[in-house]
């Protein structure tokens, strides 16, 4: 499978120095910015088994991070004019047989694999189907926490440190001796 890379090549005309240039703001902004492309660069970028959850089954495929060192170059022009008309996103699905297949013989990849990596797409399924559950409850749960702060606030309730918890188990302590010499037992 082959990927391509629009990458920008600058011609020695085209370089200008940042030294050199001296606009000043206003003229910055009047100019505006401009970007040109002059050549594409087609890298072609092995295969391998992947966990994107977009799958409706089975393993996913994507690219891996080796690829032909021998690169295709060729200017806007040609590229536009010889590449193959835009795929629609039905066009770009792959059934989960023909994916189990490319990664078998094409890649090397063992159904073990192949059945961990679906285990871990379909965790990865699970876990975002509870976020988007969960988000439902989100601003009810801000509510409550706002409330219960109100409530505490309102009743006097609040959560000690530990340095002023200490202190106050100190007074009680303290407390209870001189209640205790006093002749006052409880």
């Amino acid at each position: 499978m082959s990927s391509t890379i629009i990458t920008m090549k600058t011609e020695e005309e085209d370089y200008v120095d940042p030294l050199e240039v001296s606009l000043s703001s206003s003229n910055r902004s009047k100019e505006g910015r401009r970007v040109s492309f002059n050549e594409v660069e087609i890298r072609e970028y092995s295969m391998t088994i992947g966990d994107n959850p977009a799958v409706s089954s089975g393993p996913a495929i994507t690219l891996d991070w080796d690829y032909n060192p021998e690169t295709d170059v060729l200017t806007i022009e040609d590229y536009e004019n010889s590449r193959p008309e835009r795929r629609n996103k039905y066009q770009l699905i792959r059934p989960r047989h023909l994916r189990e297949e490319i990664l078998k013989f094409d890649c090397g990849v063992s159904r073990a694999e192949m059945a961990q990596c679906i285990r871990e797409i379909k965790a990865i399924k699970a876990k975002r189907r509870q976020t988007t559950n969960n988000l439902g409850f989100a601003k009810t749960e801000e509510k409550m926490e706002s409330l219960k702060k109100v409530c505490g606030r309102v009743i006097g309730v609040r959560k000690y440190t530990n340095k002023e918890f200490k202190l106050l188990w100190q007074q009680v302590n303290t407390m209870q001796q001189r209640s205790n010499t006093a002749g006052l037992v409880q």
